[in-house]
């Protein structure tokens, strides 16, 4: 759901960009007051490191495009994920981190789209997935339905915005309607796969910590840190050498609603250092997996010194 500056105009991303500034400073503003004795352990220096790896492999995972329908493409958002790990706050502060990381050096999602896709793919996520998350485990339905539904309806919720602002913005021409249905159809497929991927790496975190609920900080994290460490290298260096090509979610539903220009900007992405998960002067997948490589540990750096400077009042 990476929006392109293509699809919107300044009266849709003008004020999606103050919405963003807005709820990124309220989650800072939480974060840094402190209010209970579990957000002072959840930006501990440990937990920091944490959230560091985590949002490197959220990072990686992203790159992964996967097969969803006939001519189709998905990947993990990751929001939901994070939100049930950390909490809404500190997940939409990662998540802002990891779209930043996307925009500024890769080119992927439009600078002036950049507020309308860290609501879109974080804030509703993030915070509408911990909502559901934590409500239907207070339910009796299974355990393992609450981050599966959990994911699945944050995917949705991101989703339904997308055509709102789009058509909003008045610049392709799109049915509201049509577009509305199709973009659903479409990411109710990718947040089924998204509900089991993160329904997976719960249950293994879980598995490495059986004591612990999500949401609680973890104070042993080494083995977690090694372990995401080599994931998201592996991924971002490996895996997204062989993602899927054809169109993702987004392009593929105003395909089918007959517009086509969401591609990246060229001109913007010449001023990107690695466009398009790609290291210039470099072929074939060497290009992809050192563009991945180097994103990941961006990712990496940005979110540790974001989250230092959200909790520098305590």
């Amino acid at each position: 759901m990476h929006m392109t500056d293509q699809l919107l105009s300044a009266r849709i991303y003008l004020p999606a960009a103050a919405v963003a500034v807005a709820g990124l400073s309220l989650c800072a503003a939480r974060i840094r007051r402190g209010q209970s004795d579990e957000d002072q352990e959840r930006s501990g220096e440990g937990n920091i490191a944490v959230m560091g790896v985590l949002g490197a492999f959220i990072f990686a995972a992203q790159m992964i495009n996967f097969p969803v329908l006939p001519g189709t493409t998905g990947h993990l958002g990751g929001g939901v994920l994070l939100a049930i790990l950390f909490g809404p706050f500190h997940a939409t502060i990662l998540m802002a981190s990891i779209l930043l990381v996307q925009c500024l050096i890769f080119q992927d999602g439009g600078i002036l789209a950049l507020g309308a896709n860290m609501i879109n793919m974080g804030i509703i996520p993030c915070f509408l997935g911990y909502g559901v998350y934590q409500a239907v485990s207070a339910s009796p339905l299974p355990r393992r339905a609450a981050p599966f539904l959990a994911a699945w309806l944050g995917v949705l919720g991101g989703a339904f915005m997308v055509p709102f602002m789009v058509c909003g913005s008045g610049v392709t021409g799109i049915p509201l309607d049509g577009f509305l249905l199709v973009m659903l159809g479409i990411h109710a497929v990718i947040g089924a796969v998204e509900g089991l991927i993160t329904l997976a790496v719960l249950e293994f975190i879980r598995n490495l910590y059986p004591h612990r609920s999500f949401g609680e900080p973890v104070a042993e994290n080494r083995a977690l840190v090694v372990i995401f460490v080599v994931a998201a290298l592996v991924v971002a260096g490996g895996l997204s050498t062989v993602a899927a090509d054809d169109p993702d979610g987004l392009e593929r539903a105003a395909q089918i609603c007959g517009f086509s220009g969401v591609e990246a900007d060229q001109e913007a992405a010449e001023f990107a250092p690695m466009p398009d998960y790609t290291v210039p002067g470099i072929p074939g997948g060497l290009s992809v997996a050192l563009a991945g490589i180097a994103g990941t540990a961006a990712t990496f750096l940005l979110v540790f010194l974001v989250n230092r400077v959200a909790g520098s009042k305590r």
